[in-house]
């Protein structure tokens, strides 16, 4: 059974500390991942295209070489028709005029092919039935002369519609040289002002290796593939990251036509994420192919690394709970054994010798609380006691005031006998009367304030027939608040302490003002006068002795009623008191509502 008990507990904490600990982790890890993937995705793309935008540009820049030579020899008639003469004469009838031309258009044609370090070579061909042509590495000369003649073939062999069209060749400029040169061929028909039918063809001839060198100076993600392919759908150009990789299906990507997609990996191949644009002029593709490890590399490891932390969160909250689990269990235990004992009035277990934590706490304080229940018997006894002792005192002592009332009555009557009429001495024993009675018969605790008044106009009444004109008493309240019940006897020991300490022994007239009036939810009582006042030490001392709950001799008044304002209505209620010598003095009570 306990062992159950031990294991149900060990659940529940399991369950309320693991469950909102771990789905905020998992949420905001997937979340994150999420987010990351599709970012990252997005902005590879985005630069891949941008990428590929360049590179085609670059390359087209370099492209654009035909197109200063394809307007120059198209629109100016001294340069096309002087070539057209030159190759189609021989050179025992050329003119000088006719070698000042060549020399020009030499010179033009040469001009780029020197100072362009990718240009391998230009020729210039018009038809003619010499078959010469003009290049910038041999001068004019002819196809049968000139180690490069498989351009010439495939100018046969064009659609007569093309205008300009490409070709990946191989040039080896003499017979015994064991490498050739790689060349981007590009041709474009030239055509004669006004005519519509070719008569020549430029034909510019590109190192391979300079834009393979452009692609590899890329700033590329590792493993990516930079391919330029024509549009027969054959590799014209690659970067050294496509020299090593072994793409899982070629035509499929070559069929796609977005500018972006995925291609699936066959089996134990990567998957690839393919960009791509389209040169529209030349018919080519420029293809950008990365590896989707490499894309989804940091969610990758953003899902590793939170995994790692999820399974360490539940190791360590297994853990924690385990142990918070059996400390509490135990704790619970040794609860329910000291109540076992104290009820069986066995001893007690030991305590922990200090208190570090909740159940310690508690354990301190069942113990106090039997240790305490013992004496509070004791005291309890003691207070029936004192209960009984003050009720029989009650009892012998209600004699008194029947005994009181009947002399005042008695001497009342034998003054009104002697004098023959009502006079002072009858209104102070009236007054007198009907304070006694206020104070001693009534049961009532509590009275209203009207009920106040009438009798602290009693008393006020009898101190001014004592002290003759020595003060007068000025009355400030609503009538909307008398109903409102106070604790009786609260006005009197305040005046009476006015007058004793302050008006008393002051030369001349004085006054005592009593406001009573709403402050919040509260009644405010003031007592103020301007009689003597009190010293700052004496003031100090008295304020002092507001805060002890001893006897004191002195303002016997004045404690007495602190004193009941606080049992009655709380230890933060009582009498403040202000005052300065030579002024007077101010007593103020609170009364909650």
């Amino acid at each position: 059974m306990i062992k159950n008990t031990h294991s149900r507990f060990f659940l529940k904490n399991l369950i309320l500390f693991l469950i909102p600990l771990l789905i905020p982790l998992i949420a905001l890890g997937t979340l994150a991942t999420v987010i990351t993937q599709k970012y990252v995705k997005e902005e590879i793309n985005k630069n891949n295209i941008n990428l590929l935008l360049q590179t085609k540009e670059n390359i087209e820049l370099i492209l654009s070489e035909l197109d200063s030579l394809n307007l120059n020899f198209s629109t100016n008639p001294a340069i096309n028709v002087g070539l057209k003469r030159i190759l189609r004469n021989d050179n025992e009838s050329l003119t000088k005029n006719d070698f000042d031309k060549l020399s020009m258009i030499k010179n033009f044609v040469d001009s780029p092919a020197n100072s362009r370090p990718y240009i391998h070579s230009i020729y210039v061909y018009y038809y003619n039935n010499k078959n010469q042509f003009l290049s910038t590495t041999s001068g004019i000369t002819t196809l049968n002369n000139f180690y490069d003649t498989s351009w010439y073939t495939n100018v046969e062999n064009q659609d007569k519609h093309t205008l300009i069209w490409t070709e990946m060749r191989d040039i080896k400029q003499y017979d015994f040289a064991k490498e050739s040169t790689k060349v981007l061929t590009i041709y474009r028909k030239l055509y004669s002002p006004g005519s519509t039918a070719s008569d020549g063809v430029i034909v510019l001839n590109i190192c391979a290796k300079y834009i393979e060198s452009l692609l590899n100076n890329l700033e590329t993600l590792p493993e990516q593939s930079i391919l330029i392919v024509d549009e027969n759908n054959q590799i014209i150009f690659r970067n050294h990251s496509a020299n090593k990789m072994k793409h899982t299906n070629i035509e499929q990507i070559y069929r796609q036509s977005e500018p972006s997609f995925k291609v699936n990996p066959l089996i134990r191949k990567k998957a690839y994420t393919i960009s791509q644009i389209q040169s529209e002029r030349y018919g080519w593709k420029y293809l950008s192919i990365v590896p989707q490890n490499i894309i989804y590399e940091i969610p990758i490891k953003l899902s590793t690394f939170t995994f790692i932390i999820l399974a360490l969160s539940f190791i360590s909250g297994l853990s924690i709970t385990y142990y918070l689990t059996s400390r509490n269990y135990k704790n619970i235990q040794n609860i329910i054994s000291i109540i076992d004992s104290a009820e069986n009035n066995q001893p007690l277990p030991a305590l922990p010798s200090r208190i570090k934590d909740e159940y310690s706490y508690i354990l301190h304080n069942i113990v106090k609380t039997f240790v305490e229940h013992s004496y509070l018997k004791v005291q309890l006894s003691e207070r029936k006691y004192k209960v009984q002792a003050m009720e029989l005192l009650a009892l012998q002592s209600q004699i008194n005031p029947h005994f009181l009332f009947n002399t005042l009555e008695t001497i009342n009557w034998k003054v009104l006998s002697l004098t023959g009429h009502p006079n002072d001495i009858n209104e102070m024993i009236g007054n007198l009367s009907d304070i006694l009675k206020y104070s001693l018969e009534s049961d009532k605790k509590s009275v209203t304030i009207k009920e106040e008044i009438k009798y602290t106009q009693s008393y006020i009444n009898i101190q001014k027939a004592r002290y003759k004109e020595k003060f007068d008493v000025i009355w400030e309240y609503d009538e909307n608040l008398t109903q409102h019940e106070i604790t009786k006897l609260l006005l009197q020991p305040l005046i009476e302490n006015s007058i004793y300490h302050g008006i008393r022994v002051k030369e001349g007239k004085s006054c005592i003002k009593i406001k009573i009036h709403f402050v919040q939810s509260f009644i405010k009582i003031s007592v103020v006068d301007n009689g003597l006042g009190i010293n700052r030490k004496k003031l100090i001392e008295i304020r002092e002795k507001l805060q002890k709950e001893k006897e004191y001799n002195e303002h016997i008044g004045l404690f007495n009623t602190n004193k009941r304002l606080k049992l009655t209505y709380g230890d933060q209620y009582g009498i403040k008191i202000r005052s300065k010598s030579g002024f007077g003095t101010a007593v103020y009570m609170y009364i909650p509502i």
